[in-house]
């Protein structure tokens, strides 16, 4: 089973964010709540580049085996996605 893991992504503008679920069958979704970190962008008004927000997936509920990434009508790109596994 999963035991964390960590989701990059880039959204247009701040507060745009991600909506986290994950599941023990494939079918049953819970949502999660990652903790959400801003990261550096440098000048972002001036150039127009994307805000990236990095996801910690943190503490998953035991028997966790499936994720489920929404994009909720806001305007992100997920470009990263790492998992950890255990027994």
């Amino acid at each position: 089973p999963m035991i964390g893991g960590r989701v990059w992504a880039f959204a247009e503008t701040d507060g745009d964010h991600l909506n986290i679920a994950v599941s023990t069958d494939g079918r049953n979704f819970s949502p999660f709540e990652a903790s959400v970190e801003a990261m550096p962008a440098g000048d972002t008004a001036s150039y127009g580049y994307w805000r990236p927000v990095r996801y910690r997936l943190d503490d998953l509920p035991d028997g966790t085996r499936y994720l489920r990434i929404g994009l909720p009508g806001a305007k992100m790109w997920v470009s990263r996605v790492e998992l950890d596994f255990g027994e």
